[in-house]
């Protein structure tokens, strides 16, 4: 080993030599070079390399196991207040009036509002909604949000409504005059906000029932004719500005159903007939 140390040692000299001076240096290696004490060297060096990468394989894979592990969504919402209702998607379903005794007939003066039932149609868009959970299990919790709704009522008879000096009124269309009518509505549109609380007794089902209230911010109604002509009206018609919903849900993870009922007369006092609001339908949640 030494005489291969002065060998390299020699051949750094006579280079740095060659340098300065331009001469030509032969240096012939001796066959006294063991090369094989060489090889055991290196070989000793290559399997300590090996162990020391194995160490620091060991030592990344601690690491890797220490380190904290993300939290599935579920157990995540358990150490969290946040609830997360099933109120968020669409609603649609059907629109009926009922006067105090829950009867779909209307009084005599207010007999031509009586509804089509399978045209008159409910859709809400409930947007946005957050909740509070009142266990950590996440199976009880009260939310809100803001939505949406549209009320549909179509008209069984060929008559226009009209905002009167006092009251709503009703005018018969002379079918023979203007033409044959195709259909009749009256249309309202709120904004709403609920106040619910929502119990999983099991997986995957959820029951709620709470309130809803709304704001109208839009009143029309609509005429249409078979020859394709079409007559639409804004105003209030005296309607009641709010409406407060006794609501009850039901269903799974992303299907359910609802019903509500309006606590408030859809017509303003002695303006209009005397009828509360009930929905029933389906919901498709996000």
């Amino acid at each position: 080993m030494k005489k291969l140390i002065i060998l390299v040692m020699a051949m750094f000299f006579m280079g740095h030599a060659s340098a300065q001076v331009d001469t030509v240096v032969i240096i012939a290696v001796p066959d006294s070079v063991d090369w094989e004490s060489f090889e055991r060297e290196m070989g000793r060096w290559s399997e300590s390399m090996e162990r020391w990468s194995e160490s620091m394989e060991r030592w990344s894979r601690r690491i890797a196991k220490a380190a904290p592990k993300p939290l599935p969504r579920e157990e995540c919402e358990r150490r969290s207040l946040l609830f997360n209702p099933h109120w968020g998607g669409v609603d649609a379903g059907l629109n009926m009036l009922f006067t105090p005794g829950f009867t779909t007939g209307m009084h005599w003066d207010y007999s031509a509002v009586e509804l089509r039932p399978l045209r008159s149609w409910n859709f809400n868009f409930n947007i946005a909604d957050v909740g509070i959970a009142f266990n950590r299990r996440h199976t009880v919790g009260l939310y809100t949000g803001v939505g949406i709704g549209w009320n549909n009522y179509s008209l069984n008879n060929p008559v226009r409504l009209r905002k009167g000096d006092e009251r709503l009124e009703t005018i018969w269309i002379d079918e023979a005059e203007e033409g044959r009518v195709r259909k009749s509505k009256l249309g309202v549109l709120y904004v709403q906000m609920p106040l619910m609380v929502e119990v999983r007794p099991t997986r995957g089902f959820f029951v709620a029932a709470g309130v809803t209230g709304g704001l109208r911010v839009n009143t029309w109604t609509k005429v249409r004719f078979y020859d394709g002509y079409v007559e639409k009206r804004h105003s209030d018609y005296y309607v009641n500005p709010f409406k407060l919903d006794a609501v009850l849900r039901a269903g799974g993870n992303h299907l359910g159903f609802y019903a509500s009922y309006n606590l408030l007369p859809l017509f303003r006092e002695d303006r209009g007939p005397k009828a509360h609001t009930f929905n029933v339908g389906f919901s498709l949640i996000f």
